[in-house]
């Protein structure tokens, strides 16, 4: 467990009835309001660890997976009071919820994508199950300023709750990355399967008779044309969808074929084209 302590501030007074400013105990809403705002901070920089090797994701997007999750403080208990100053070392349950369909589907991701149990991985890190919400007695300390204007709270910001609140929206923000790059790699994968069976047909068939170069490059040309238009001719939200895949496709394409700029005997030549033809005539097809 890292014993590095987080604080945080926040400039609040706590003023009473009689205009006279209330003591900062462990049960004040002042300090209440700040534990749970640096639980919150210390979950964040555990997202953060946790999916680090997705640079792409957002600081927006990790606070919005934070967001499912319900921080609550209940059993506030005074440890101890230092006599020497304002400071008091406090306990209380920290408590994180998830609604239970949203649970659910964290529990089924991370057992398909990394054949874990979640209740199991929670209950590692010390944490105390009732239905979806666990839980978990953390200490911290609670110190006022002099003019009773700002409060100073310290816990270790490594606890159960961090660990498990950032799991949980760890989960929430990587399973769909990795259920989109798995349908990308089938659809790649049926490209490639499906540029195979066109080189092979193509092998399969005799050449035409009396086919020139002229011809195939021309035929060629025309469905290259073609694909250009039919390109053009997708939205901008189609083109953003389909930029992976085609890009995929080129290189299928003169792998399968070989390409344009490619030397050799005239037959081997022509069967290229005609490979090329054909692939580019039927990626047309899929993009209409």
């Amino acid at each position: 467990m890292n014993l590095r302590l987080a604080a945080l501030l926040i400039p609040l007074a706590v003023v009473g009835c009689d205009g006279k400013s209330e003591e900062i105990g462990c049960s004040s809403d002042v300090t209440k309001a700040t534990f749970l705002d640096l639980i919150k901070k210390n979950a964040l920089e555990n997202l953060s660890g946790q999916v680090s090797s997705y640079p792409d994701i957002t600081n927006q997007t990790k606070r919005s997976a934070l967001d499912i999750i319900k921080f609550e403080l209940s059993e506030i208990t005074t440890v101890s009071s230092d006599t020497n100053s304002a400071m008091k070392t406090c306990e209380a349950t920290v408590s994180m919820s998830i609604k239970p369909d949203l649970y659910t589907n964290m529990s089924d991701s991370y057992k398909k994508y990394f054949n874990r149990n979640l209740d199991s991985v929670l209950e590692s890190f010390s944490l105390e199950k009732n239905a979806n919400v666990f839980f978990s007695r953390i200490r911290y300390t609670s110190q006022p300023t002099d003019d009773h204007k700002t409060v100073f709270v310290q816990s270790p910001s490594e606890n159960p709750i961090t660990s498990g609140a950032g799991l949980i929206s760890a989960i929430s923000i990587v399973a769909p990355i990795i259920e989109e790059n798995r349908i990308r790699q089938a659809q790649q994968a049926q490209q490639a399967q499906q540029a195979q069976q066109a080189q092979t047909d193509q092998q399969a068939q005799p050449q035409k008779n009396g086919e020139t170069i002229f011809d195939a490059r021309n035929h060629f040309s025309s469905a290259d044309a073609n694909l250009n238009a039919t390109w053009s001719s997708l939205s901008q939200s189609q083109r953003k969808e389909f930029i992976s895949s085609q890009r995929q496709w080129i290189k299928n394409k003169d792998a399968m074929c070989g390409k344009i700029s490619m030397s050799g005997d005239d037959l081997a030549i022509i069967k290229m084209l005609d490979c090329q033809t054909e692939m580019t005539n039927e990626r047309i097809k899929e993009l209409q």
